[in-house]
């Protein structure tokens, strides 16, 4: 019986082709979200009587945890690990006055 099931199915539709742009030149809802997400939370915190300077301290810590999380996604912690030591050389650089 399953021998005839299968020979009695359609062939499978053709996939389309590939987008030229692919998934990452795309604007997606995520991006959206969290392009309006930072504003408005900014926002309503301060209707809410948060000082500013609380505000973006807040709101730049989270910014920094979201870029922390896609150079781990993005290159994996071996390249996470230069830029952070690049980082810290040129902080150390500017610092010395350099």
């Amino acid at each position: 019986m399953t021998q005839h099931i299968i020979r009695s199915c359609p062939p499978a539709a053709s996939a389309a082709p590939p987008s030229p742009v692919g998934a990452a030149g795309r604007f997606t809802a995520t991006q959206a979200g969290t392009v309006l997400a930072f504003p408005l939370m900014g926002c309503a915190l301060h209707i809410a009587g948060t000082p500013v300077s609380d505000i973006l301290y807040l709101l730049g810590t989270c910014g920094g945890i979201g870029v922390f999380v896609v150079l781990i996604a993005a290159g994996g912690l071996r390249r996470l690990a230069s830029r952070g030591a690049a980082c810290l050389k040129a902080v150390a650089a500017a610092a010395a006055g350099k």
